[in-house]
């Protein structure tokens, strides 16, 4: 059974200023690959605090990746922190320069005396080509313990792991027959799709869990061991069952814009947007989604009363009577749009996003979404107590979840 400990360096990471997107993707990328991660821990610059680390994590895990730390400056220092734990010098590597001095060819400068540091190298360590950037990889063994450094830069860090480490891992075996998967939904709280799926999630195996994601909630599951594809699957069908109409999709990219888009173009239907309180973010969702303008063409951001009137045509004394944050003028903003715009469906958006209520004493948090097409006028309303852009984005995907609702419904 192969075990793997992550260990991230670098004190703009501990210190909060880089956020570490690192440990997430490895320790997803492992356990896809049958791997058992056994810890992440994130350490400064500190040549100490980096060997401390190292041992630390080689006490837990039979292969030990570090991230960062390789390159040609004074705190870069995971290589020294390597040969220190191994007992043996820093040697100058020749075929590591090489490396270094093919990426500066490309680049059609010369190298500055300092990436000379690039070149240093444990001895009896391995270099691993670095096709993305200057800093080689390192990969050492003490013991039945192994140790892999790779550079910080995302880019460089993902492309190295998938063309060094994972094919030895493959070659090398001890990698547990995996199966992970995910079920997206929206339009329910976390709370009501766990309860759900409650003893799904207290079985033992496949590992079941959810998560939220600003308006979308995650559920992952994980099997190991023989049959694993077998009873993810199984499992996953289970969980689609249960959670019926809140199902988004089953695939990890495809989130509730992607969902809607796939639907608009399945259908031929061109949708457009109204939108006070999310000022413009349930379009940009839409257009973030590759082949999106076969079923988008636009929208219209109307935050003024003033611009409800103009651009959508909503009775004034429509929004005196009732106030901009009501179900009467989100319906009329969204029937505005969908005339207007010459559209098969149109989705709006008002609310008070906070911190306080509005002028009319309408409390923070309250949104009101409704999509219109031909037949008629689909409302929602929420009730969102949280921070501002915290409404607004879940606003946005309750939107995009009415409009795939009403798809649905054909």
């Amino acid at each position: 059974m192969r075990t793997v400990a992550f260990v991230t360096t670098g004190h703009e990471v501990l210190r909060g200023h880089t956020v570490n997107t690192n440990a997430a993707w490895l320790a997803r990328h492992a356990t896809d690959a049958g791997a058992r991660v056994r810890s992440v821990r994130t350490v400064g610059d500190d040549l100490d605090d980096l060997v401390a680390a190292l041992e630390e994590a080689a006490r837990e895990a039979s292969t030990v990746v570090v991230t960062g730390g390789l390159g040609p400056t004074e705190d870069d220092r995971s290589r020294e922190a390597l040969a220190r734990v191994l007992g043996v010098p820093l040697e100058d590597d020749p075929a590591a320069w090489a490396g270094v001095e093919r990426y500066f060819v490309r680049a059609g400068r010369p190298p500055a005396p300092m990436q000379r540091r690039q070149a240093l190298v444990p001895r009896g360590a391995e270099v691993l080509d670095n096709d993305e950037g200057t800093a080689p990889g390192l990969l050492a063994r003490r013991g039945d313990t192994t140790f892999v450094l790779l550079p910080g830069p995302p880019r460089e860090m993902q492309a190295m792991f998938r063309r060094h480490v994972l094919p030895r891992w493959r070659a090398q075996g001890g990698l547990d027959e995996t199966a992970s998967r995910v079920v997206w939904t929206a339009g329910a709280p976390e709370s009501e799709i766990a309860a759900a799926i409650e003893d799904l999630m207290r079985a033992p195996e496949p590992v079941v869990g959810t998560h939220p994601d600003e308006g979308e909630v995650a559920v992952r599951l994980l099997a190991r061991g023989p049959a694993a594809v077998a009873r993810a699957d199984a499992t996953v069908a289970e969980v689609v069952r249960r959670l019926g109409a809140h199902v988004v999709s089953t695939d990890e990219e495809t989130r509730v814009a992607h969902a809607v888009v796939a639907l608009l173009r399945a259908r031929r239907r061109v949708l457009t947007t109204a939108e006070s309180l999310t000022g413009g973010l349930v379009a940009r969702m839409v257009c973030a989604v590759p082949g999106a303008s076969e079923a988008f063409r636009g929208g219209w951001v109307t935050y003024a009363d003033a611009w409800k009137a103009r651009a959508l045509g909503v009775d004034p004394a429509l929004i005196a009577r009732d106030g901009a944050v009501s179900e009467a003028v989100a319906r009329a903003m969204a029937e505005g749009a969908r005339q207007r715009g010459d559209a098969d469906l149109a989705v709006a958006t008002t609310g008070v996003a906070g911190p306080g209520p509005d002028a009319r004493g309408v409390e923070a948090g309250t949104v009101h979404v409704a999509v219109a097409t031909p037949a008629g006028t689909d409302h929602r309303l929420l009730r969102l107590p949280l921070p501002r852009l915290t409404v607004q984005r879940r606003a946005a995907v309750a939107a995009l979840d009415l409009v795939r609702r009403v798809l649905l419904r054909g």
